[in-house]
């Protein structure tokens, strides 16, 4: 009696993932994690980067509100500062921020209209 023992699954049959499959599903991962972390990185380095020129921003505003009122003052009191600059850093938490200021005084002819027997409006 010749018997054979069959193997209870043929290989044809068997299911499964190749190693080439795993290797080719595992580099798909990577350059996909590898993606998400770059775009990760850039986003931070560029919210960094905003936030610092929102305060710039709101600095620069400030600096320009005591600058107006200042001129403001001197206006009132007749008095205008012809030529000016000036430079400086703003005080902690903010000071690796510099600020700079030039002012200068323009003189705007002022042009009146002609009346009706052609001589100027005083």
């Amino acid at each position: 009696m010749n018997r054979t023992i069959k193997p209870a699954v043929s290989p044809s049959s068997q299911s499964g993932f190749t190693l080439l499959e795993v290797l080719i599903a595992l580099a798909i991962l990577a350059i996909s994690l590898i993606s998400l972390y770059t775009a990760q990185g850039n986003s931070l380095l560029v919210s960094g980067i905003a936030e610092r020129m929102t305060v710039a921003s709101f600095l620069a505003a400030q600096q320009m509100v005591e600058w107006q009122t200042e001129l403001d003052g001197d206006i009132v009191k007749n008095k205008f500062p012809d030529d000016k600059e000036e430079s400086g850093d703003f005080e902690a938490p903010f000071s690796d921020y510099h600020w700079e200021r030039r002012v200068r005084k323009i003189e705007i002819p002022i042009v009146l209209p002609d009346t009706e027997d052609g001589t100027k409006k005083a």
